[in-house]
């Protein structure tokens, strides 16, 4: 029920006979799932109607407007022995081709297998800054690298901070990807070694500066509580 892109469509549109007015599945009186029978002949078959990708769209809008990042959560979002809340994110939220930039700035480097030496021609080991102007115009390419090039700068930022991190994908149509630096259930578990040595400010300052290198002041990536994509939809309809 993601956002798709508008598709080519016939007239001929298809809604279930006599539908069961599942709320999950409706966008006030249009059906999120009504689907037309294509016109692309490189795509036959049905796809969603312009109405359906637009409904899907303001559902999402709606929903991630329920459920904003916040910078602080009240202590019933928290994970306990009796509390299993739904997944949130404290971290910052970037999108993923800035972690391609990152390592070309940075000149990080990684071990590429034998079929991607070979689409890169280098040896067993590629910098992420030798990148060319014709590599980088090959999308497929960039693709694949900015998913590589998100692990090579999480295994560089956990090396320099000392502390664990992981990737994560915030409920937002913003960004793509988040650095997470503790979630509603390892707070504890993640924090308790930086109150012990002091170390938590030193950390946030040095992850928030790796996370805006290419932002002014006033348009920083700012550490905030996310609500995770990975919840149940039902989780962001309440607005409680």
């Amino acid at each position: 029920m993601a956002p798709k892109r508008t598709s080519k469509q016939s007239r001929t549109s298809w809604t279930p006979p006599n539908p069961v007015k599942n709320p999950a599945e409706w966008e006030g009186d249009q059906y999120l799932f009504e689907r037309a029978e294509s016109t692309d002949p490189n795509k036959p078959g049905y796809v969603f109607t312009e109405a359906a990708e637009m409904a899907q769209r303001q559902k999402w809008e709606r929903l991630i407007a329920n459920r904003p990042p916040k910078k602080n959560i009240s202590s019933k979002l928290l994970a306990g022995r009796s509390r299993k809340p739904p997944l949130l994110y404290y971290g910052w939220p970037f999108q993923d081709e800035y972690m391609l930039r990152y390592a070309r700035r940075h000149s990080l480097s990684y071990r590429p297998s034998k079929d991607m030496r070979r689409v890169l021609n280098c040896g067993e080991e590629f910098n992420f800054a030798d990148l060319t102007d014709k590599q980088l115009a090959d999308k497929s390419l960039v693709f694949g690298l900015t998913h590589i090039a998100r692990l090579v700068v999480l295994t560089e930022l956990i090396g320099a901070t000392g502390t664990p991190l992981e990737l994560g994908r915030p409920f937002s149509l913003e960004w793509e990807s988040i650095l997470v630096l503790w979630t509603n259930y390892n707070v504890e578990e993640r924090y308790t070694p930086m109150e012990v040595y002091n170390t938590c400010d030193k950390i946030v300052k040095k992850l928030t500066k790796a996370m805006n290198e290419e932002k002014d002041q006033g348009e920083r990536t700012k550490l905030r509580w996310w609500w995770s994509w990975d919840n149940n939809v039902g989780v962001f309809t309440s607005v409680d």
